[in-house]
Formats: C-alpha cells, structure tokens, sequence
C-alpha cells in the first residue's frame, strides 16, 4: 500500500485526510486545506489551525472594522452597524456550509450584492454567495428590519472592510467569522431559522461601542 501523499503524490503522507480519503503530507495539508480541499468541519488538523486562526484574525479585523467606520461609531449609528453585523453573519453561515469559503468569494459576493440592491442593476458575473445573501435578506426587507438603500451602504462598507483585510486567501474569512463567533451566540451547525435568528441579532456589540483607539 502507498504511503505517498493523496494530494501531491510526492512526498510521505503522514496525515490521515478524511476529505480526500487518504494520507497527506503536512505540507499540502497546511498549503491547502480549506482552500483546494473540503475539508470536514470535524478534521482534528482543520479544527485546530481554523480556530487558531479565527481568534488571531479577529482582533486584527475589529481594528479594521473601527477605523473604516469611525463616523457610524462617533455618531452611534445603530442601524448601519447593526446592518454590517447581519452582512457579517452571513458570511459565517456560508462558511459553516462550505468550510472552502475564500476572499475572493466573498469579495465577489459583496460586489454583486452591492449591484443588486442600486436603483439599476448592472450586468455582471453570477456569484453563488450574492445568490445566498439576497435570499437571507429579502425577509428582512419585507419585514422592514432594513431598507434596500440600508443593506447597499452596509455592503459597500463591508465591501471596504473586506478590500483592506483580505490577504487574497482567507485572512477575511477567518477574521469575520473569528469575530462572529466570538461576538455573538451562533449555533455551530444544525438546521435553524436563519431569518428567525439574524433578527435576534441585532444589536450592536460591545466591541465597536467605544470606536477605534
């Protein structure tokens, strides 16, 4: 039986890869996970460095956050903040269902949710995470949790946000759901009502209350 990496082929597998069914060398499970590979939620290896990452991150991306949005912060700007917030949440879901999430996908999300909510659509390329985040918010829209022109300038904030932070990988990704995480009490997994449980979010945390230092 080979003991040759089930990804690169090359060197010793030493790690067991439940994703790809085989052993896997440190090298490409480090270079790769998450990213070319699925990687479950559960994977001990996985586990560890995505919540290694998500606390160091998230403080990083709070600091962002405040200096990108110190005028919502000193004119206590509920509403704005609370709309990033929701924004934020949503990223976290997506993760949770495809823990592969990058940058780059969320960024183009962003761009092509932005564009949906201006007065004239413009075309541009499908983006699977805008498709999502359309969906989650239509409620909230019909419910009058937020308007339209809302949720467009909260994405546009967000999109700033994410164009700063991002490392062109998944710096962005690890530091928003870091901050979600630790920020609000989300549910690790398990079906839920999505609608039900983002409008039971918003409020503004504590962390942004006393803005950028």
């Amino acid at each position: 039986m080979s003991n040759k990496c089930v990804y690169c082929g090359e060197r010793k597998g030493k790690r067991e890869c439940p994703a790809l069914g085989g052993l896997i060398c440190s090298r490409c499970c480090g270079e790769h996970r998450g990213v070319e590979i699925k990687c479950p939620p559960d994977c001990r290896y996985f586990k560890k460095h995505e919540e290694f990452q998500q606390s160091k991150q998230a403080e990083s991306y709070r600091k962002i956050w405040a200096e990108e949005n110190e005028d919502i912060l000193e004119e206590q700007d509920r509403k704005m903040i609370e709309a990033i917030g929701v924004l934020e949440t949503l990223i976290y879901y997506r993760y949770r269902d495809d823990t592969t999430l990058t940058d780059k996908r969320v960024i183009k999300g962003l761009e092509g949710l932005e564009n949906r909510f201006k007065t004239i659509e413009l075309p541009g390329s499908p983006s699977e995470f805008a498709d999502f985040a359309y969906e989650e918010l239509k409620p909230l829209i019909e419910r009058g949790k937020f308007t339209e022109k809302q949720l467009k300038d909260a994405t546009s904030r967000l999109l700033g946000i994410a164009q700063t932070f991002t490392d062109e990988s998944r710096r962005l990704v690890q530091g928003a759901v870091g901050r979600i995480k630790e920020d609000y009490d989300l549910p690790a997994e398990g079906p839920e009502n999505r609608t039900e449980e983002i409008e039971s979010l918003i409020t503004t945390p504590d962390q942004f209350n006393q803005g950028p230092t």
